[in-house]
């Protein structure tokens, strides 16, 4: 009845809607939530990697075989980690959350199905399909507007049980990779019974597949990248970080990251990538975009030395033009790998499109210039800290860094030692001199600034602010 009565508009949007025809609203925490649902119920078989049943690879859309191969994805394994990092550590702020009547159902048949010890892997995969799928073909017209209510204190505990499913897959996932985390795995169905029925589009038998086995893909970098960015262990990321220079997926001659090994021994079956030459464009080359993602990983997983002299080789600023060929001042798509039949061009920058490089690339300048968290609230107070993530040569000869806040407020490091802001050896914000449009200066002693001061910065109100670090 639902479907009769729906009226899609193809050449427009197609919001959510209620029973009563209401665009349906929900808040960002319940998004999330469906988000984790959904995609914990696309884990593959094996529960390591996020099937690929909207027909894409992910990043890498060269790889585009894999849909049809049963293909799976750790690296989006890892993002829905963490996905449930952030909803485990808000979940306390309410008792209890309004869902959708068919989320809620969705909610509870996973709920049951995680905790039930009976299920052998088989029946458990099968019946967290018909849970995804029944839930989607629910919500495919829209919602009954209809809600119910769920204790933050259940979803809590559901939180953490996915979590360590996720674990217990990510360790299976680097047992199949012999210590590099793999990024691409395909399945290949080995034992399964007829079901006495055919496909309604293509005539073919189907069947119910009773055993599976895996297959990981030679390295790509993208895993390992996205891992560096849920590892709290500083010596657990270093090791990842050594894993993949000592790897193929480091080229020794240009001292640079690539986006995979050598794929000679893979079939055409894999997707387009396998069309290119070795060390052009998603195959075997730089890719930036993906460098950049390893590179913001290193920050993000505090391996600060590993990541200043990777940069001496891997962002332009740093590079031979002649060699670059283009101005160090621009980004590339990709750069031609010594993987690369042709040596003439090991080095050179070619360009198809820009926009994830440009948005890593200022990830990584907002992190070095202003640290992991700029504003916070503690204590029902705003607080702002600045903690630049610097090497002692990124100061001119005064010993200073500039650079512009927000785009509204000039912001001046001081480091007359001439240290790196970072280490037990470094030299950190102590004094903040604060400077109005108005003209009126103000001096705080402390390496944070509090309340009514925070405010005032993000509200745009001071112009100036010179920081002294030691």
């Amino acid at each position: 009845e639902k479907i009769k009565r729906l009226v899609l508009n193809p050449d427009g949007t197609n919001w959510v809607k209620d029973a009563e025809g209401n665009v349906y609203i929900m808040p960002l925490y319940n998004k999330l939530l469906l988000l984790v649902l959904n995609k914990f119920a696309s884990l593959d078989p094996f529960g390591i990697g996020i099937m690929m049943d909207a027909e894409k690879p992910g990043w890498n859309d060269a790889m585009n075989g894999l849909p049809s191969l049963f293909g799976s994805g750790v690296s989006e394994t890892i993002e829905l980690v963490r996905v449930i990092q952030f909803l485990r550590s808000v979940s306390h702020l309410k008792d209890e959350v309004s869902l959708p009547k068919e989320l809620s159902h969705f909610f509870n048949g996973l709920y049951e199905a995680v905790y039930d010890k009976t299920l052998d892997e088989v029946t458990y995969f099968n019946r967290v399909q018909d849970l995804r799928e029944n839930y989607r073909f629910s919500v495919r017209f829209g919602v009954s507007g209809k809600e119910e209510s769920i204790a933050t204190d259940k979803i809590q505990a559901f939180l953490e049980r996915l979590y360590e499913r996720l674990r217990q897959g990510l360790e299976r996932a680097l047992v199949l990779g012999k210590g590099i985390m793999p990024t691409f795995l395909t399945y290949r169905a080995v034992d399964y019974t007829l079901t006495g029925k055919t496909h309604p589009l293509n005539g073919l038998p189907t069947v119910h597949v009773t055993k599976w086995d895996v297959r990981p893909l030679p390295h790509f970098l993208e895993a390992p990248a996205r891992l560096l960015k849920i590892i709290d262990n500083p010596q657990e990321a270093k090791e990842v970080y050594e894993r993949v220079k000592a790897s193929p997926l480091y080229d020794e001659k240009l001292k640079m990251y690539l986006t995979s090994v050598p794929l000679d021994d893979e079939p055409i079956a894999i997707g387009r990538i396998r069309a290119f030459t070795a060390g052009w464009l998603e195959r075997e080359s730089c890719f930036m975009h993906m460098e950049y993602k390893y590179l913001l990983g290193l920050l993000k997983s505090g391996l600060y030395d590993q990541f200043f002299e990777d940069i001496k080789h891997c962002l332009p600023p740093f590079m031979d033009p002649e060699v670059y060929g283009r101005s160090i001042l621009e980004n590339s798509s990709f750069i031609v790998s010594s993987r690369n039949p042709d040596p003439a061009r090991h080095g050179r920058g070619f360009v198809a499109r820009l926009t994830g490089t440009t948005s890593e690339m200022l990830s990584m300048w907002i992190m070095m210039m202003t640290g992991k968290r700029l504003f916070t609230c503690e204590q029902n107070e705003l607080v702002f800290r600045l903690e630049p993530i610097l090497n002692k040569d990124f100061f001119d000869h005064n010993h200073e860094v500039r650079f512009k806040l927000l785009n509204q407020t000039d912001v001046i490091y001081r480091n007359p030692l001439r240290k790196h802001t970072y280490g037990k050896d470094g030299a950190f914000p102590q004094r903040y001199h604060l400077f109005t449009a108005e003209g009126m200066e103000i001096t705080i002693d402390a390496p944070v600034i509090r309340g009514k001061y925070a405010s005032w910065i993000r509200d745009g109100r001071i112009t100036r602010i010179i920081v002294d670090l030691e």
